[in-house]
């Protein structure tokens, strides 16, 4: 009942996430990630330029956040997807948090007293 699925070989890459024209481009071998990021139109304003996957058309991932610096580059192969990651606060997911436990705590307590 299985069902094995062989993609057609294509030469494209997609671009998408916090990109402003998520968009299929044609695999050149002289443009880098940047390259076809700023053929998407750029970042957003909610972009997190440090951390950008590539997704392999084999089902791998490359972290580009791992493979940055002076030497190494990822490697794009024809079928791939560049997803721009957003930027994650962590201010305010911390103050949601402390203040619902805050208030819970105070509910928990009144109901304790009026018991």
């Amino acid at each position: 009942g299985d069902v094995v699925k062989i993609p057609a070989l294509d030469n494209l890459i997609l671009v998408s996430g916090e990109v402003m024209f998520p968009n299929t481009i044609a695999l050149a071998k002289d443009k880098d990630v940047d390259d076809y990021i700023h053929a998407a139109g750029g970042y957003t304003q909610n972009a997190d330029t440090s951390r950008i996957i590539i997704a392999h058309k084999d089902g791998s991932f490359e972290d580009t956040e791992e493979t940055d610096g002076w030497f190494t580059e990822p490697s794009l192969r024809a079928g791939d997807e560049i997803l721009v990651l957003p930027k994650v606060d962590e201010k305010y997911r911390q103050l949601f948090k402390e203040v619902s436990t805050m208030l819970y705590q105070m509910a928990l307590g009144a109901r304790v007293i009026l018991n």
